[in-house]
């Protein structure tokens, strides 16, 4: 779950790591080396694109910005929040590999669907008010409902990566700076939407 991604994956050398979970998986050194290019080159824009949402949110939220000062351990709750409503991916594709059978829908084998990730994470059936933000949410970093980047055989490698090095580059923000919004928003949502800029401004905090 996330908690295990946040707590198990966030340690030791994210290198090391992301090779050791590819080799586990079967995957030959051909294999490896593909989705070690794909982390360097399309990891970036999922690293750029977290920080985006995480540092918009603290501009609108300055509460929260107090909270993660005065614990720091709840960074990985606000993490999982600015995820779980602005996943770094809204959807994934997949392809059905034997037949499945869910509730009274029939699935055969070779069927292409996408499953959303936007929706998953707001589904008022798991998460109580799923429009609020809120970083002390019940059960917020053991919520098997909560997929912000994928799950299961094809679940992002570079998963770990985007979470150490978004908890590091917010962590040292919040030690120095405070933040405040330069635009106003009518809600999250509008950060999802394309061309939509978040400004904001970055102020030095007192010592």
């Amino acid at each position: 779950g996330f908690s295990e991604s946040m707590k198990g994956q966030m340690s030791g050398d994210d290198t090391h790591s992301i090779f050791r979970v590819l080799t586990a998986a079967g995957l030959s050194e051909d294999e490896v080396a593909a989705q070690m290019r794909t982390i360097e080159f399309v990891g970036q824009g999922t690293i750029t694109t977290s920080l985006y949402f995480c540092i918009s949110v603290l501009a609108l939220h300055p509460n929260v910005q107090e909270a993660i000062r005065r614990e720091p351990e709840a960074i990985d709750r606000f993490i999982a929040e600015v995820f779980r409503v602005l996943p770094p991916s809204t959807d994934q594709g997949r392809i059905v590999t034997e037949n499945l059978q869910i509730g009274n829908l029939a699935i055969p084998r070779g069927t292409k669907f996408t499953f959303c990730q936007y929706a998953l994470n707001r589904d008022p059936n798991h998460f109580l008010n799923p429009e609020k933000f809120d970083i002390d949410r019940p059960n917020l970093l053991h919520n098997p409902q909560l997929i912000p980047f994928s799950v299961g055989a094809r679940d992002c490698p570079g998963k770990p990566l985007a979470l150490r090095v978004t908890k590091l580059v917010i962590s040292r923000i919040l030690e120095g700076y405070r933040i405040e919004a330069a635009t106003k928003l009518e809600s999250l949502d509008a950060l999802l939407k394309p061309f939509t800029l978040m400004a904001v401004r970055f102020y030095l905090r007192e010592t």
